[in-house]
C-alpha cells in the first residue's frame, strides 16, 4: 500500500516540478510544513519530553532523521501509536501516512531540513514572511 501511495504522490510531484519554477528557485527556498504530522514527528525526533506544538514550531529535521522516524514507526502497530506521547490516539491510524507523504515529498524535491510549523501558510507564515520576521 505504502508503495501504491508514494507512486501516486510522485506523480503530483512531477507535475510540480514541470510546471513551476521549482528548479531554478530550489537553493532558495525553506521548506515548512505544517499540520500535525510534522510537528508530532518533529516532537519524536527530538525526543521531546511530550509533545508540544508550540514547542516544536520552527523546529528542523533533517531528511535523514525523517526517514529514520519513519522506518521505526512503519514497524509500530496503530496501538503502539495510540499510546505513544507523540501521535497519539486521534493520529494514530494516519500517522505513518502522513510521514509517507512527508519523506516523498521531500525526497523528490530534495530537501535537506525541514521546518514544522503550527501556523497556517495563509494566516502566519506569509504574513511574518512579509513583515520580515
Amino acid at each position: 500500500k505504502a508503495q501504491i501511495f508514494q507512486t501516486e504522490i510522485l506523480k503530483y510531484i512531477d507535475e510540480f516540478k514541470q510546471n513551476s519554477l521549482f528548479e531554478k528557485y530550489k537553493n532558495q527556498i525553506s521548506f515548512v510544513a505544517t499540520s500535525s504530522t510534522p510537528l508530532r514527528l518533529s516532537s519524536y525526533i527530538h525526543r521531546r519530553a511530550k509533545y508540544d506544538r508550540e514547542q516544536e514550531d520552527g523546529s528542523v529535521m533533517t531528511q535523514e532523521q525523517i526517514q529514520q522516524a519513519l522506518e521505526e514507526w512503519n514497524k509500530s502497530t496503530e496501538q503502539q501509536r495510540a499510546s505513544s506521547i507523540y501521535i497519539g490516539v486521534k493520529r494514530a491510524p494516519i500517522f505513518i501516512a502522513g510521514t509517507i507523504l512527508l519523506n516523498t515529498i521531500n525526497n523528490s524535491l530534495g530537501v535537506e531540513n525541514l521546518i514544522a510549523s503550527y501556523k497556517s501558510a495563509k494566516d502566519s507564515i506569509i504574513k511574518e514572511l512579509l513583515e520580515g520576521k
